[in-house]
């Protein structure tokens, strides 16, 4: 499991290029508590598949529940990359 925190702009980048290739991904627009986003990631995430999630609105918690997820649970979530979408709010 990888994470890496981007703005709107890039996830959009990113959300086109994956359309692009077929490559389907999942969007969670909510922010979550650690035990939701761990059990989000385990539906989508499996030992050898390949998985793409944008978590938007992830805030500072968000971030640091990512690193903790990835270092206690990322292997068996396989090869998922999440990506943190800073959201700016108006």
């Amino acid at each position: 499991m990888k994470n890496e925190t981007v703005t709107l702009a890039q996830a959009t980048a990113l959300m086109q290029h994956l359309e692009s290739l077929d490559q389907p991904f999942t969007q969670v627009p909510e922010p979550l508590s650690y035990t939701g986003l761990l059990d989000r990631l385990r539906e989508v995430g499996s030992a050898g598949a390949t998985s793409f999630v944008f978590l938007f609105g992830a805030g500072a918690t968000q971030v640091q529940q990512l690193k903790r997820i990835r270092r206690n649970q990322g292997a068996t979530l396989g090869d998922m990359t999440v990506y943190a979408v800073e959201v700016a709010h108006a």
